[in-house]
């Protein structure tokens, strides 16, 4: 008898918490407005270590391989951290979409890459959200603008946002962007 009357509270729990959980689930969710967007200037982020017979030797070609493929490094060469003891360089560089697949093959013939690793930038692909926010920042903006002028914090706190979610637009809508190419050049040994 105690048995049967657990089993039966059992089951009116679930049954009772599916329909609350179904309740809870058809209220319309909130928007995420301390959501961060990434203002990267970058659609990607790739690393790739490259074992090279002669560093002294190679990395002067490789350098002059980034150029010829219109890749930019991201600061000045001497800021890059390397080993002359341990013979290892590190780089990153700004490349272009349309000339990084010839990069990479210009790349293996100086040396050995491995471990390529490609991670997109994942914010690029939130546009619509980022617009649809906007939007609706600007329209209750406007119409409320009378009692933003009484609530400066508020109305600071609006402005902040949109200007972040505008620069975010900015940038998801440009075409081209270049890709981080970040290197590890080692000597075999």
């Amino acid at each position: 008898m105690l048995k049967r009357f657990i089993v039966v509270l059992v089951i009116l729990s679930a049954i009772c918490f599916g329909r609350c959980w179904a309740l809870f689930q058809s209220f319309p969710q909130s928007e995420d407005w301390l959501k961060t967007y990434s203002v990267s200037p970058y659609s990607a982020y790739w690393s790739l270590t490259l074992e090279v017979k002669d560093l002294d030797k190679d990395l002067p070609r490789l350098l002059e391989l980034l150029k010829k493929e219109k890749a930019e490094l991201t600061e000045p060469f001497s800021n890059f951290a390397a080993s002359r003891i341990q013979k290892v360089q590190q780089l990153s560089a700004k490349v272009p979409p349309k000339t990084i697949g010839a990069l990479l093959k210009k790349i293996r013939k100086l040396g050995a890459p491995s471990l390529l690793i490609q991670r997109p930038n994942e914010d690029r692909g939130r546009l619509s959200e980022v617009q649809r926010k906007i939007q609706m920042l600007k329209k209750e903006k406007s119409e409320h603008q009378e009692d933003l002028a009484q609530m400066p914090a508020i109305s600071a706190l609006t402005d902040q946002v949109l200007a972040d979610l505008l620069a975010a637009q900015s940038l998801y809508v440009k075409p081209d962007v270049p890709i981080l190419l970040n290197l590890t050049v080692v000597e075999k040994k």
